[in-house]
């Protein structure tokens, strides 16, 4: 772990594709938390110690995933925190609206090939959902998710 030693941290062992969802799903997060770094100056030790450890804890993610694509093609371990579980449960709820979303798009597409592709895109977060699913289930002590 990081500097800050956590007492939440649960190691949790993932096949390559849940490997390789870990670190895209954690990039993704870092990409919408980077907001809590405005104005960091300006806001309160606690938030920026909240600021510190949704960052500090998916770095510990990357750093078990790989930090280049083609290090996370194999299974391996991977701290987890109870917080950055939370913010995975979020991503997997997003991903959940987005195929929603695309499924009413799709009525109103009138080409095939746009049609393909909603649906390969849909196809696609299924396949991140399941593997968020059983990630999570995995930290919770879980073999399989409950879907």
């Amino acid at each position: 772990m990081s500097s800050k030693q956590r007492n939440d941290v649960r190691v949790v062992h993932v096949d390559a594709s849940q490997r390789a969802t870990l670190r895209h799903q954690t990039l993704e997060i870092l990409e919408l938390e980077h907001h809590r770094f405005d104005a960091f100056a300006d806001r309160t030790p606690a938030e920026q110690m909240a600021a510190a450890e949704i960052f500090r804890d998916a770095f510990d993610v990357l750093d078990a995933t790989g930090w280049d694509a083609g290090d996370s093609e194999s299974p391996g371990d991977v701290p987890l925190t109870a917080g950055h579980v939370e913010l995975l449960k979020a991503r997997r709820c997003d991903l959940v609206l987005a195929i929603a979303d695309r499924l009413v798009e799709r009525d109103q597409l009138p080409a095939p090939a746009e049609i393909a592709a909603l649906h390969t895109a849909n196809l696609l977060d299924r396949a991140v959902i399941r593997d968020l699913a059983e990630v999570i289930a995995r930290f919770h002590g879980a073999e399989r998710p409950s879907l």
